[in-house]
C-alpha cells in the first residue's frame, strides 16, 4: 500500500521494500540513505533524454538548482534545493496501514511518558504473507519501465551516432576547404606582401603629414594664446587706469558737493537772518507809523502859548543804513531787494 506522508521517520525505512514504479507530483521519495524530498515534476526534459523527476529536497541548500536548468523552468523551489533524478532511481516512501491506522489502547492513553524519538516498530508478520504478490507486480512494472527507458536511450544513441556521422562529413569538407585556401594563399602571398609594403608607405606618409599638421596647429595655438594673454593684460591695465580716473573724479565731485552743501547752508542761515531782520523792521515801522499818527493829531490841537515863538529845529544830516542789504542812503522799507521780491 502506497502512502504520501512526511510524518514517518524516513531514516528507518528499508529502501528494498519501498520500490515503486508509479510516481506522482507531491509524492514523498527517498534518493539515498540520508536524502529525502517531495516530487515536484515528472516528465521529459530538454537537457537530456529519459523520464526525469524534479525533487524538492527537505534540506534547503543541499540541492543543485531552483527547479530550472539552462533557462528552462520545470518547477519552483528555494535556491540550491532542487534536484533532477531519473524516475527509475527514486524510492517512493510507503508504510503498512496497520502502523498508521492502528488504534491506541487505554493503557497507552493513561500512560504519560516524555516524548522521545523512538524507532518505528517492525512490520507485523502479516505483511510478509501479502508482500510477494505486491512485489512481483511492482517488479514487473519496474522492468517494463526499464525497457521503455532502454528503448529511449537506444533511440538517443542512434541520433547521436547520426549526428557524429554528419559532423565527420562536415569536418572532412572543412579540411578540404582549408587545404584549398593554403594552396591559394601560397600563390597570393607575393601579392599580399606588395600590398602590405604599399600600405606601409602610405601609412608612413600619412603619419608624416599628420605630425606636420599637429606641429603647425600647436604653433598656431601658442601664438593665439600669447595674443590672447597680451590682449587680456592690456584690457586689465586700461580698466585699472579708467577705474582710478573715475575714483578721482568721484572724489572731486564729493568735495564739490560738500562745498556746495556748506554754501547752501550758509545761504539758508543768511536767509533766515534776513527774514528775522525783516520781521523786526516791520514791527519797528509799525511803531513809527503809530507815533507819527499820534504826533500829527497833537499838532492839530491849538497851542496854549501863541505868543511864544516857535523854535526851528535844525535838521541834522543823519546817515540812514538799510538793515537788509547794509547799504547807505535808504532804509529797510525802500530796500531794492524787497521791492524786487514784491515786484
Amino acid at each position: 500500500m502506497l502512502l504520501k506522508t512526511c510524518n514517518i521517520p524516513n531514516s528507518n525505512i528499508n529502501p528494498d521494500k519501498l520500490i515503486s514504479s508509479q510516481l506522482h507530483v507531491g509524492d514523498r521519495v527517498q534518493l539515498n540513505s540520508t536524502a529525502y524530498g517531495t516530487v515536484r515534476f515528472i516528465g521529459t526534459t530538454q537537457f537530456k533524454a529519459g523520464t526525469w523527476a524534479g525533487v524538492e529536497l527537505d534540506t534547503i541548500g543541499s540541492g543543485k538548482n531552483d527547479g530550472s536548468i539552462n533557462g528552462k523552468r520545470y518547477f519552483a523551489c528555494p535556491p540550491k534545493t532542487g534536484l533532477f533524478v531519473l524516475a527509475i532511481k527514486l524510492i517512493k516512501l510507503q508504510q503498512h496501514l496497520n502502523l498508521i491506522n492502528r488504534p491506541s489502547t487505554p493503557y497507552q492513553k493513561k500512560k504519560k511518558q516524555p516524548i522521545t524519538q523512538m524507532p518505528p516498530p517492525p512490520p507485523p508478520p502479516s505483511a510478509a504473507t501479502t508482500a510477494p504478490t505486491t512485489v512481483n507486480k511492482e517488479l514487473q512494472d519496474r522492468i517494463k519501465a526499464l525497457e521503455e527507458e532502454n528503448n529511449q536511450l537506444k533511440a538517443h544513441l542512434q541520433q547521436s551516432e547520426q549526428k557524429h556521422k554528419t559532423k565527420d562529413i562536415y569536418i572532412q569538407s572543412l579540411e578540404t576547404s582549408i587545404q584549398d585556401l593554403k594552396n591559394a594563399s601560397i600563390e597570393s602571398l607575393d601579392l599580399i606582401e606588395d600590398l602590405v609594403q604599399m600600405n606601409d608607405t602610405q601609412l608612413q606618409k600619412i603619419t608624416t603629414d599628420h605630425e606636420a599638421e599637429r606641429r603647425k596647429f600647436i604653433s598656431q595655438n601658442d601664438d593665439l594664446q600669447k595674443v590672447g594673454l597680451e590682449a587680456i593684460e592690456s584690457y586689465e591695465a586700461t580698466l585699472l587706469e579708467t577705474t582710478k580716473r573715475h575714483h578721482q573724479e568721484i572724489k572731486v565731485l564729493l568735495e564739490d558737493m560738500q562745498g556746495l552743501e556748506i554754501v547752501l547752508q550758509n545761504k539758508i542761515n543768511r536767509e533766515a537772518d534776513l527774514t528775522e531782520s525783516l520781521i523786526r523792521e516791520r514791527h519797528y515801522n509799525s511803531r513809527l507809523i503809530i507815533e507819527l499818527k499820534k504826533k500829527s493829531v497833537s499838532s492839530l490841537r491849538p497851542s496854549r502859548l501863541l505868543d511864544t515863538p516857535i523854535e526851528e529845529e535844525e535838521d541834522e544830516d543823519e546817515v540812514v543804513v538799510c538793515a537788509l542789504c547794509e547799504d547807505r542812503g535808504h532804509n529797510l522799507i525802500h530796500c531794492p531787494l524787497l521791492l524786487t521780491k514784491n515786484g
